[in-house]
């Protein structure tokens, strides 16, 4: 089953994993710090993500899957 659901302390890694991986993040925003952090993926688990309101992660089966 697939679910949308807020950011996760746990999804951190995962972040820092797809951020840093030069095949991902030249589809992505310049904004997007490069390489990526795990104080990157800690202000956009408990900031960024939350500001507009509309960020979700995607979960397949209980795994997370990407941010949109």
């Amino acid at each position: 089953m697939i679910w949308l659901r807020e950011m996760k302390h746990e999804d951190k890694s995962q972040f820092v994993q797809f951020l840093n991986d030069e095949r991902v993040i030249k589809f992505l925003s310049s904004r997007i710090p490069f390489p990526y952090t795990e104080t990157d993926a800690e202000w956009w688990v408990t900031r960024g993500s939350k500001d507009d309101g509309i960020v979700s992660a995607i979960e397949c089966d209980g795994y997370f899957i990407i941010a949109n």
